[in-house]
């Protein structure tokens, strides 16, 4: 899962959703997982997949929310670089 992470952190989104799934196909199939596959299918553009991966993770954690997922997500984004460009590009409003 720190693989997909670290790919999405790079800007390759494809190879990240690769290492989230892959991490999913070896048998790491938490809630976290399957949030970071959403905000990253999200992330490229693809809603169907992004909606079926958050709803696994609401399914395997029914107190899972997208209030913590941005704010995970916030923290990647800002580790990455990618907070100021979101901020710029209108995509984030606090």
């Amino acid at each position: 899962m720190d693989l997909g992470v670290s790919e999405i952190c790079a800007g390759r989104v494809d190879a990240g959703i690769a290492e989230f799934r892959r991490a999913i196909d070896e048998g790491y199939r938490t809630f976290v997982v399957y949030a970071f596959l959403a905000g990253a299918e999200a992330l490229k553009g693809d809603d169907a997949e992004a909606k079926l991966a958050l709803a696994e993770a609401r399914r395997l954690n029914p107190h899972f929310t997208i209030k913590w997922l941005w704010t995970i997500y916030a923290t990647v984004a800002n580790n990455c670089g990618w907070l100021g460009k979101d901020r710029a590009a209108g995509r984030v409003s606090y």
